[in-house]
């Protein structure tokens, strides 16, 4: 479901023409600025199903896995984490995903906006 709706946004004629077109970037650029502007900034809460949906995401983004349960993220994972994405095509979703899990874990709450 996660990867068919982040699909279907990717078809969208704004990341197509807008971004990548008008702006002269890639169309991957342009789905990672439009994925942190227009679905991350959505996110928000203290359920589970904030944290379940933010590591989902970063996982269909970078592809990380883990021999540790995600359930919660310590400084280990974390680590793990910021080292795995930052040679992926969505890094700026990724470095903001990133942060908001890890708000989530030390908080139990977590927003787009810092």
């Amino acid at each position: 479901m996660l990867a068919r709706s982040i699909n279907d946004f990717a078809n969208t004629t704004e990341v197509k023409c807008f971004y990548a077109e008008k702006l002269g970037i890639s169309f991957e650029q342009a789905l990672d600025y439009c994925i942190k502007q227009k679905i991350i900034t959505r996110i928000g809460g203290s359920s589970k199903d904030t944290f379940d949906s933010l590591i989902n995401i970063f996982i269909y983004l970078t592809g990380f896995k883990s021999d540790k349960d995600l359930d919660y993220i310590d400084w280990e994972i974390y680590n793990k984490m910021e080292k795995h994405y930052k040679d992926k095509e969505y890094t700026k979703t990724s470095e903001k995903l990133l942060k908001m899990i890890w708000r989530y874990s030390r908080d139990g709450f977590t927003t787009f906006w810092e």
